[in-house]
């Protein structure tokens, strides 16, 4: 190949070490309250960067990537343990009950209490 191709390889496998590591550090910290702003200042990115290479390598957003880790963290507590769903919404970073059954629905396609049924 030629030397752009190398520099273009190198770049790309760069982009997706810090995906990687970005991918960690959700899964790591979902209970936490993280915004966009933060996380992008803690990998030295622009939001603007952090949103489009976040894009590009997850094929989603940011925010929604964020809830999928959440809302499938609470589905297994919903579901392994007998604590109340509206603390299992908080414990897994949601601010609030509202917010959580929208978002869990929208990512289910079923409302968490019917997990319980």
């Amino acid at each position: 190949g030629t030397p752009v191709d190398a520099e273009q390889e190198s770049k790309r496998m760069d982009n997706l070490k810090i995906m990687q590591s970005i991918i960690d550090y959700l899964q790591s910290n979902y209970t936490k309250s993280l915004t966009l702003a933060e996380t992008s200042h803690y990998f030295n990115l622009s939001t603007f960067h952090f949103c489009r290479l976040f894009k590009s390598l997850a094929g989603t957003n940011f925010k929604h990537y964020l809830n999928s880790i959440r809302v499938d963290a609470a589905e297994e507590q919903i579901r392994l343990t007998n604590h109340s769903i509206t603390n299992i919404a908080l414990e897994c970073g949601f601010n609030n009950i509202r917010t959580f059954n929208r978002v869990f629905k929208s990512i289910k396609g079923c409302n968490p209490s019917s997990l319980r049924l």
